[in-house]
């Protein structure tokens, strides 16, 4: 997992522009928080990718027209984020905050 090494800055969305973006049909929101913080809520529509998982999809990652990266604080969808765009998606994002944010601004779960 040597591509973990190799975060540098990526570009972020905001919760409030992550639920505005889930809602098209071309935005994928990727969890990559390990299955058992999942209890605690997920973004509705999104797909579970633990980090250390998501090296092995990035060739169906990148066929996606907009993935943002979604964790509890937004650390480790940082590297996800850093990941992707490494691997030459023009449009990976991180989500500021991670669901911590998401939460406080009462946007809706799957529980």
């Amino acid at each position: 997992m040597s591509w973990l090494f190799s975060r540098r800055q990526v570009s972020k969305v905001d919760p409030v522009e992550t639920d505005q973006r889930r809602r098209s049909r071309t935005t994928v929101v990727i969890d990559v928080r390990e299955a058992h913080e999942l209890q605690d809520g997920s973004i509705p529509g999104s797909r579970h990718i633990p980090l250390g998982r998501v090296q092995g999809h990035l060739d169906e990652l990148l066929a996606a027209p907009e993935v943002i990266f979604v964790c509890r604080s937004g650390n480790r969808s940082a590297w996800a984020t850093a990941a992707l765009t490494k691997a030459g998606h023009p449009n990976a994002h991180n989500m500021t905050g991670g669901m911590t944010a998401w939460k406080s601004r009462g946007l809706p779960l799957d529980r």
